[in-house]
């Protein structure tokens, strides 16, 4: 309701009441400098005796669907006698004067406001705004040397201006230098709108024919060009494109809207959407992008795809050791002749002198995970000579009947234990380079950075068996022995995890991973922030309870720690996170990205109201407004002895009672349906009646984010219960807006009477205000307690 004195209740309940009508305008008038049209500062009374007539101002609230808006329409008719309504009268109304000297006012969207109120019988006079709107026509009649003017309410300056607006622009990008074969080039940034030109060493080329573009309106991924033919060498490649402007709330997307339409910050009353219960908002993170997005810290991802791991071969997780017999606990034993085995610091050499015969390295190694490595050549090419390493299960050094491992010769790699295969080489008389990595139940060998061998297989390594076997007067060598650290670790960070405003609630945390029968392999933290640079302490997991402070970021951490001997009961696999599941809850949610293309201002805001039960339009005040239906207590008594004049239309509503109600957006679907088993209860009264509502899915809200109950919820609580509305005709009430709520009493017939209602709270869903009559007709909607 509109702020108004004492003294304006009393005099509107005189008999002898004076009314005051005043209607005002402001010129439209170029600014040459901003190179745009702006409205005179000061108001200009249209004098009273010039308006002929000015037609009821009728506001209505549209109560039937989910994106409620107001509109208003009136017509003015003005005394023309001197044609000052003409354009082309330059003494006229928007003729060059002080105000604007150099140009003529434009008569399009001229600003007007209807006021009016009461005359005391002290001569002061009180009135309240009842209408503000723009002319959008002027019919002169030159007989009766009239002018109507025509007037919209103030949202038709929103449909005249472009969603898009709202976008980021960006002028001749160069996404690229065309080099003959390359095809397909990508613009800087995500969340691309439109492509709106492309250019090649400055001529425009022809979507369609030249070229296509593909991935806008993606929040992750850069827009696409791709090229029907690959440009030139050298030749420059432009691109002017609109992005849109990520992860925003409902409220700054709507305030973006209004500014971009011209509404300045303090002619705007917008709400943020506030869901009735808080909004579900789920975080998955299960595949190989979804880990590598964070930070990997000897972790790896694509060892088992979808899979986050140890690296074994992270520096961190493997030593280096020199080849020497008294700090590395290698046993070396000759077996007879002249040979020797002996080793300088940095390698063993073998030497098969004239009576060869071998010699072996024998050490203890329990690491059943990691990495093992060495480097070995041979100095002749003699194909007798053999190089076997063996990794075995027994502490013997004889030659275990059940080794695993490889024989070496200086033209072929045989591996040994699983059947026999056979690599070949050109030259054996170089250093080649050998690994073995064990990860999980896989066993794989590498020569010289090849793959040789990899298969799922149990393959204990708790010692390390070298053999030695050469033809007469041959050397070997081997060097740059690698194995496991006692300990793997390794930590994985994700990528920040945006709440789009602060969170109400932290869910559960769950995950699906192994940890080998090691209690400690994995442990989780998280860490939150307000503005995504400084960050809280990382607070660790304990079970699902997340203990972080309650901020919009968040990130989230895993610790692994494996000892590289331990015995699992999978197998001897290793450690590993397949999913993460975090859930937290919000009050409302963010916009991701807002795909608006094609839409203008007010289309915008209409469909970012569909995702409550928002009202949107513009007060008497100017004011725009985007806010919640949700009633408040009256504000006023009405009663057929002091307002109401009589009530007609009165309908019981039950033909908007639905039984259920059916919210949709992207894979999410929320139905809630009354149980029927009650008399009075709407799925027993209506069957199977069904409201049904669809939030436009190109306003991209977070994936984990479940709107659509709560959606539901709000409508269901407005659909499920008749509520009676009827049609109210009153003394001139100038003071009461669209969305009020009023108590009612009537009651009619003498001496009986016969009540009607009785003090029923309404909200006023239509108004209608005649100036010239001097009532007010009134569309009403029961609130239910």
């Amino acid at each position: 309701m509109k702020t108004v004195t004492s003294a304006f209740l009393i005099a509107q309940l005189q008999p002898d009441i004076k009314f005051v009508r005043v209607v005002e305008f402001k010129r439209r008038l170029w600014n040459d400098s901003t190179k745009v049209f702006d409205y005179e500062s000061s108001w200009t009374v249209l004098p009273e005796n010039e308006i002929l007539k000015a037609s009821p101002v009728t506001w209505k609230l549209d109560a039937d669907i989910s994106n409620v808006f107001k509109v208003s329409n009136v017509s003015l008719d003005v005394l023309n006698f001197d044609n000052k309504w003409d354009t082309e009268n330059d003494d006229g109304i928007f003729g060059v004067d002080a105000g604007s000297p150099s140009f003529k006012y434009e008569r399009y969207l001229m600003k007007f406001r209807i006021r009016s109120g009461f005359k005391f019988l002290s001569g002061a006079d009180e009135i309240v705004t009842i209408f503000s709107g723009v002319a959008v026509e002027y019919v002169r009649n030159s007989m009766s040397r009239t002018c109507q003017i025509q007037l919209n309410g103030l949202e038709t300056t929103l449909f005249n201006t472009k969603a898009e607006d709202i976008a980021n622009f960006v002028v001749a990008e160069n996404i690229g230098t065309g080099d003959t074969s390359t095809t397909e080039f990508t613009t800087t940034n995500p969340g691309v709108g439109e492509i709106t030109k492309v250019t090649l060493a400055g001529v425009p080329q022809v979507l369609g024919d030249d070229y296509t573009v593909s991935d806008t309106n993606n929040a992750s991924l850069s827009a696409k060009v791709t090229f029907a033919s690959p440009p030139g060498s050298g030749v420059a490649i432009a691109a002017d494109y609109y992005y849109w402007t990520l992860n925003q709330s409902f409220k700054e997307t709507v305030e973006a809207l209004l500014t971009a339409g011209g509404i300045s910050s303090g002619n705007q009353l917008v709400s943020d959407i506030i869901f009735p219960n808080d909004v579900l908002n789920t975080v998955v993170i299960d595949s190989e992008a979804d880990f590598n997005a964070g930070i990997l810290t000897e972790m790896v991802t694509d060892e088992h795809p979808g899979l986050l791991e140890l690296n074994w071969l992270a520096s961190a997780n493997f030593t280096a050791e020199t080849w020497s017999q008294s700090n590395s606990g290698w046993t070396i034993t000759i077996f007879g002749g002249d040979s020797t085995l002996s080793s300088n610091g940095t390698e063993f050499v073998y030497n098969a002198n004239s009576a060869a015969f071998r010699a072996t390295a024998f050490r203890s190694s329990d690491k059943i995970h990691g990495y093992y490595a060495f480097k070995y050549k041979f100095d002749t090419a003699d194909a007798n000579q053999t190089l076997q390493y063996h990794l075995k299960t027994v502490s013997t050094s004889a030659l275990p009947s059940d080794m695993r491992g490889i024989i070496i010769t200086p033209s072929q790699v045989t591996i040994i234990g699983i059947g026999g295969t056979n690599f070949s080489f050109s030259s054996g008389t170089t250093y080649h380079t050998v690994e073995f990595f064990f990860t999980g139940n896989k066993t794989r060998i590498l020569i010289d950075g090849s793959p040789v061998f990899d298969i799922i297989l149990s393959l204990r390594c708790l010692y390390v068996y070298t053999t030695f076997l050469g033809t007469p007067n041959t050397t070997m060598r081997l060097k740059e022995f690698f194995s496991p650290k006692t300990l793997g670790i390794g930590e994985w960070q994700s990528d920040t995890i945006d709440a789009g405003i602060l969170p109400s609630g932290w869910g559960d945390f769950t995950v699906i991973e192994e940890r080998e029968n090691y209690s400690n392999a994995i442990n989780y933290y998280t860490r939150t922030s307000d503005n995504d640079v400084s960050y809280d302490a990382w607070v660790l997991i304990n079970g699902v309870i997340v203990g972080s402070t309650l901020r919009r970021y968040i990130q989230i951490k895993a610790e692994f720690e494996f000892p590289a001997n331990h015995i699992s009961s999978n197998v001897y696999g290793d450690p590993h996170v397949d999913r993460i599941t975090f859930k937290f809850t919000t009050s409302s949610t963010a916009i991701v990205l807002p795909e608006f293309t094609g839409l203008n201002v007010y289309e915008a805001i209409l469909k970012l109201a569909q995702f409550a039960n928002y009202e949107v339009g513009y007060g008497p005040d100017e004011i725009f407004f985007f806010r919640s239906r949700a009633t408040t207590t009256s504000i006023l008594s009405l009663d057929q002895s002091n307002y109401i004049s009589k009530i007609t239309g009165l309908i019981t509503g039950d033909d908007k009672v639905v039984g259920s109600v059916r919210a949709t957006y992207g894979p999410y679907v929320k139905e809630i349906t009354d149980d029927g088993i009650t008399a009075n209860g709407p799925g027993a009264r209506v069957l199977e009646r069904r409201f049904e509502i669809t939030p436009d899915a190109g306003i991209q809200i977070p994936t984990g984010a479940d709107v659509v109950t709560s959606i539901a919820i709000q409508f269901a609580e407005y659909f499920f219960f008749p509520k009676r509305r009827f049609r109210m005709t009153t003394k001139f009430l100038p003071q009461l807006d669209l969305s009020d709520v009023v108590q009612v009493s009537f009651q009619y017939g003498e001496p009986d009477t016969v009540p009607i209602m009785v003090a029923v709270n309404c909200k006023i869903i239509g108004a209608k205000y005649d100036t010239t009559k001097h009532f007010c007709e009134f569309e009403l909607e029961e609130v239910l307690p």
